[in-house]
């Protein structure tokens, strides 16, 4: 038998090498055409922050917020900040200003917002975010130029799931959210690859088959923590939490991956099908110094862990 890398064409390979050295999205120069939707994307982000900021009773009128991977724009914290908010985006890999893409976007979100736009009317009159955004280069994990408890609300995206340690993000964001401070986050527990169209599918995958794809993928095809851990690791770190599910599997898919993932190598091979139906949540989280919460969300850490290692021990 052939060895596999030999079966594909050199022309193949060589694009997967190069594509593989190519880094995370957020580093690569965007393509113009994708315009419209992008700005799309952003009224909707921002209006749904906008609505979140009122239903919790808050103002953007000095506001420190902070949103966690914002990707290859910062519309939405633009539109926020121009609203009176002292916004602070932070990233692994954060977004360079690109002439051939920024430009064109935010004049494209200009004409589209109706609202106030002060801090994105400087940025496109400056060609830069200075003196509208604090931008950090910074993992999630570490947070190194944020103080203690200096935040009084947190925003992502379908950020979380890309994330390389999140039980670290989480006491990160503990400690520089203030007491009674807010997180707002949603998460995207599909498998972030061919199309989502087998979208439980890494859960198949042995923790050594998945931790290599994942480190080498940049952590863009999801880190496979379901939504029940990403509870309880938020209240194991001082969060009161509460889970929304947004969309959930198809039955009939669910019951064909479980037949598959009941006799495969993974540690989620017994894992409660009540939890697996979940494909993406929202997180609304209030900090709290409640010690009683901190103790019941380690403890549910410590079960979920357990479940985990009782399953590949079945295995062995």
């Amino acid at each position: 038998m052939r060895p596999l890398a030999l079966c594909v064409p050199p022309a193949v390979r060589r694009f997967l090498r190069k594509a593989a050295g190519r880094g995370p999205r957020s580093l690569m120069r965007r393509d113009v055409t994708a315009v419209s939707q992008d700005v799309e994307a952003a009224l909707m982000v921002a209006s749904h922050w906008l609505q979140t900021i009122a239903r919790l009773g808050l103002s953007c009128d000095g506001l420190r917020v902070l949103e966690i991977g914002p990707g290859h724009h910062f519309g939405p914290s633009l539109l926020i900040a121009s609203d009176g908010a002292i916004v602070t985006a932070a990233d692994r890999f954060l977004a360079p200003w690109d002439g051939s893409y920024h430009p064109a976007f935010y004049r494209a979100l200009r004409q589209r917002w109706a609202g106030t736009a002060v801090a994105l009317d400087r940025v496109i009159a400056n060609g830069g975010y200075g003196g509208s955004l604090q931008l950090l280069a910074q993992p999630a994990e570490r947070l190194e130029s944020i103080p203690d408890a200096s935040i009084d609300l947190v925003f992502s995206t379908s950020v979380l799931e890309h994330v390389f340690d999140l039980p670290a993000v989480c006491r990160e964001l503990a400690r520089i959210t203030r007491i009674g401070g807010f997180n707002y986050h949603i998460v995207d527990f599909r498998w972030h690859r061919v199309g989502f169209r087998r979208p439980l599918d890494f859960l198949l995958h042995s923790e050594r088959h998945f931790r290599r794809d994942f480190t080498g993928d940049h952590g863009e095809c999801g880190n496979r923590w379901r939504a029940a851990e990403v509870t309880a690791m938020f209240r194991s770190a001082g969060f009161t939490a509460s889970m929304v599910p947004e969309m959930l599997v198809e039955p009939d898919d669910l019951a064909r991956l479980l037949v598959r993932l009941r006799r495969s190598p993974s540690p989620y091979r017994t894992w409660p099908e009540d939890d697996l139906r979940i494909l993406t949540a929202s997180f609304e989280l209030q900090r709290t110094d409640d010690p009683a919460l901190r103790a019941q969300g380690a403890a549910e850490v410590a079960i979920q862990h357990q479940r985990k290692i009782d399953a590949l021990a079945e295995t062995s």
